[in-house]
């Protein structure tokens, strides 16, 4: 797919059908409670911060964003979402999954948890190699990357 080019002040809508393949005013977000969890004047960062937006309105199911700077994204792009509460797990079913399957299979010194949000996250983590694991799980290293 080819990359889309978005001008300063454009406005657009970040989906939240993963299934949109993409365009100037509509691009594909995989987070479905992206317009439950933002608010009016949030930022939204888009391919590592390449592209940065402002909400400008927010309806049932979709919001609508303002392009703050020029760029191109292609598809499938990480957001990040400053100052917004996530409803996502930190770790969810594939990465558990590839924890038990990979890292507790050949004994890894450490996990980097990517968007570790609290305590719990670690926590819980950390019960699962226990879990899984009595003997190595425990010795696990946890590194939240925050």
């Amino acid at each position: 797919i080819r990359p889309v080019t978005l001008d300063q002040y454009d406005s657009f809508n970040p989906a939240t059908d993963y299934t949109h393949l993409g365009t100037s005013t509509k691009i594909a977000c995989s987070y479905t409670d992206l317009p439950k969890s933002t608010d009016i004047g949030k930022k939204i960062l888009i391919a590592d911060g390449s592209i940065s937006t402002r909400v400008v309105k927010i309806d049932k199911d979709i919001v609508t964003v303002e392009v703050l700077n020029d760029g191109k994204i292609g598809s499938k792009k990480n957001m990040c979402l400053p100052g917004t509460v996530i409803t996502l797990p930190t770790i969810g079913p594939a990465d558990e999954k590839d924890i038990i399957d990979f890292g507790l299979k050949y004994k890894v010194d450490c996990i980097a948890v990517s968007f570790a949000r609290y305590k719990k996250d670690l926590d819980n983590l950390r019960k699962l190699l226990i879990e899984k694991d009595p003997e190595h799980g425990p010795f696990v290293q946890l590194i939240s990357k925050i």
